[in-house]
């Protein structure tokens, strides 16, 4: 029986579903991941050794150009970087792992929960201790950061090593074109208190029901939304498994049934397909996130599989400037900001093919159009 728990970074899952803590799990490699990994390091080696070192260490041209945008100074001064905590889950106390361990946790015991915060250290000020952390992000909103268990667990571990009473944690947001935004939450130490006795009563669940799962391959509950897509464990879940195998017999019986219903049960049939449209969104995140680990054969012969994608997009503060700088008030025709607004506007100028295409190009030059490339699901011709 496996006897790791679940690091900061998948508390938040394991609070919702325990399926990725007894089931075999497979790990892939996502694009934005990898991106998000290149930037933290980056920041990093930035903070430690200068902005110069650090960009010279990068050998891809395009995202070292993305890396000098990136303004440090708003960088929290007095925290140190990728600090690696083991919390003990039992005596509500916890270490330092070590710095900068790329997240080698071969040194906790067991009975310890682990976290690396990007940022990491406490402050004196008002006579009060304080424990700061902070995680940077590359990507989507991850929520209110008072309710993220990331920053709970960040925030009573840093708390414990510096023995402090309260902690403030924030998430640091990090745009394309190097700007920041930050969210953040203060804990008191009845939060931090009450962290612990949920962490407690988490571990308490994992170990019963990989016991029971191990002697008699009972299935603890389990849990469909949002955060399967997210889950290690999502093609070996049963529930996963169950809601794909029992709703395609009754898809196909209710094609036969809707056309010989009268009106008034089609009518009833309507306001119940209503409300079933979550579990069909449901049902596609799930095909979704599957297929970002493995083709999905499709019964029309297509496969729903990643496929490279690229868009564009628009800083609107970065494109506005140019545009109000070489074209003036005709800008204004470009204030709902996308790349066709913004040729829009250029066409209503009084400017040249060549003088379009210019401004076009200093737009793109300073971030205010930029081209994000990912991996999208799609249905595909079987290779």
């Amino acid at each position: 029986m496996r006897r790791d728990m679940p690091t900061g970074s998948r508390i938040g899952i394991a609070m919702l579903c325990l399926g990725e803590e007894v089931f075999d799990t497979a790990k892939t490699t996502n694009p934005d991941n990898h991106h998000g990994s290149l930037v933290h390091e980056f920041l990093y080696h930035a903070k430690t050794a200068g902005r110069e070192k650090a960009l010279a260490g990068i050998e891809d041209d395009e995202f070292r150009a993305k890396m000098a945008a990136v303004d440090l100074n708003q960088i929290p001064l007095g925290v140190q970087g990728e600090i690696s905590i083991a919390w003990d889950v039992q005596a509500d106390t916890a270490r330092v792992l070590g710095q900068k361990l790329n997240r080698d946790y071969s040194k906790a015991l067991p009975g310890e929960i682990v976290i690396t915060l990007d940022l990491a250290g406490q402050s004196d000020g008002a006579g009060d201790r304080i424990a700061i952390g902070a995680d940077y992000k590359t990507g989507n909103w991850v929520g209110e950061v008072k309710d993220n268990w990331q920053a709970r667990f960040g925030s009573l571990a840093i708390a414990r090593v510096v023995d402090a009473d309260s902690a403030h944690f924030s998430m640091l947001y990090l745009s394309r074109t190097g700007q920041w935004s930050e969210e953040s939450a203060t804990f008191d130490a009845f939060d931090l208190s009450d962290f612990a006795d949920q962490l407690r009563a988490l571990v308490k669940r994992i170990e019963d029901a990989r016991r029971r799962y191990e002697e008699t391959k009972e299935i603890p509950p389990l849990h469909i939304g949002d955060h399967c897509t997210h889950c290690d464990s999502l093609r070996f879940c049963p529930a996963q498994h169950q809601l794909a195998r029992s709703i395609v017999p009754e898809l196909q019986r209710l094609e036969t049934a809707l056309a010989e219903m009268s009106a008034e049960d089609l009518g009833s049939a309507y306001a119940i397909a209503e409300r079933a449209e979550g579990i069909v969104d449901i049902i596609k995140s799930a095909a979704r996130a599957r297929a970002h680990q493995e083709p999905i054969p499709l019964p029309n012969g297509k496969v729903l599989r990643e496929v490279p994608w690229s868009s564009r997009g628009v800083d609107s503060r970065v494109a506005l400037g140019v545009l109000s700088r070489r074209i003036g008030d005709r800008a204004l025709e470009a204030a709902k900001v996308s790349v066709a607004g913004i040729e829009r506007a250029l066409e209503a100028s009084d400017k040249t093919a060549e003088e379009r295409k210019e401004i076009l190009s200093e737009i793109e030059r300073e971030g205010g159009i930029f081209v994000t490339k990912t991996k999208q699901i799609r249905q595909t011709k079987k290779a």
